[in-house]
């Protein structure tokens, strides 16, 4: 009978290591689909402003188009060849005036805006180590 109790605490034990787990990922995946929209989202934005001012990206494109694929790994490896710190970085850019509706600073504080966004949540979403 004494084994029956043992065996029973034992048993609920599992169950609730169980429903952790699940309570676990279910926070995860929930984080990751939200994540993913976003990342997703501004990446596009980025992607369009530097196309509509005369700067495609190669990297950028294909890391944004492998996460609208699903494929993880190809948009880590594309978003490692974008280089965000440093000296000729990324965001070491003056991107023109394009529209008229537009003025430098306006042009500049939306490119940093979206580059910041774009890092932020990519770092966030791939898992990749933060660069300075």
């Amino acid at each position: 009978m004494r084994w029956m109790t043992v065996s029973m605490k034992w048993i609920l034990k599992l169950v609730e290591g169980f429903d952790a787990m699940e309570a676990s990922y279910e926070r995860w995946s929930m984080k990751s689909k939200s994540g993913y929209v976003l990342t997703v989202q501004a990446g596009n934005a980025l992607v369009k402003f530097c196309e509509d001012h005369q700067r495609p990206y190669p990297a950028l494109n294909v890391c944004v188009s492998a996460l609208e694929a699903g494929d993880f790994r190809a948009s880590v490896v594309a978003f490692k060849k974008i280089p965000f710190g440093g000296n000729g970085c990324f965001g070491d850019w003056f991107p023109p005036v394009v529209f008229e509706n537009e003025t430098p600073e306006y042009v500049q504080g939306v490119f940093e805006a979206l580059t910041e966004r774009f890092y932020r949540l990519a770092v966030d979403l791939l898992d990749v180590k933060r660069r300075a």
